[in-house]
């Protein structure tokens, strides 16, 4: 598999973890509706059923009709919007916990994707020709100084090169810096390449 293709495996599994982040903090912000006073609404019938059903109970006595179930609705209607709060409850918290782990899940995506960057760059035709053109010009700068003090200078070139870290021994290169950039978001981005002088 090549660099590319896997620097555009990492955008994509980033991008789908964060649209499914998206979808459940969507779903969080969803409002309770009307399910608190669907709740309070079912308690408050309930309880009025209960206080007059006793003296309804005695008006069906005496009119000869069936015994009224008023509260049994009630408490039937109650259990269920008490039902559907703690459903809902229930569901929030299980999103809450969720959107925690997603966001884990896009911290390890960006590090990989990091990583994959990395990867990809260092081991692009463009960046090994232009670590071999560093390495021509170092070359070059040995040789001239040989020629002219008859022997190599010490210390010169002797500490060890961080040829694609910023600021590693120069100002950074603006193409470069910005097609690294560019990568980030797009995986097609093509990098600079310099021909040697």
């Amino acid at each position: 598999m090549t660099g590319r293709t896997n620097l555009g495996r990492a955008h994509k599994e980033l991008r789908e973890a964060e649209a499914r982040l998206a979808k459940i903090e969507a779903a969080l912000a969803e409002g309770w509706g009307n399910l608190a006073e669907r709740r309070a609404a079912a308690e408050r019938a309930l309880a009025d059923a209960r206080n007059v059903e006793p003296a309804a109970w005695v008006d069906a006595l005496v009119d000869g009709r069936p015994r009224p179930d008023n509260v049994a609705l009630a408490e039937q209607a109650c259990r269920e919007a008490v039902s559907a709060e703690e459903a809902h409850t229930e569901r929030r918290r299980m999103l809450r916990s969720e959107s925690l782990r997603q966001h884990d899940v896009i911290d390890r995506q960006r590090q990989r994707l990091r990583l994959e960057l990395a990867a990809f760059v260092s081991t692009s035709p463009e960046a090994i020709a232009l670590v071999a053109e560093y390495n021509r010009c170092e070359q070059r700068m040995r040789d001239i100084a040989a020629t002219v003090f008859g022997a190599p200078i010490p210390g010169c070139f002797d500490a060890p090169r961080v040829v694609f870290h910023p600021g590693a021994g120069g100002k950074p290169d603006p193409e470069w810096l910005a097609a690294i950039a560019a990568l980030e978001t797009d995986p097609n981005t093509l990098l600079p390449s310099h021909a040697p002088a």
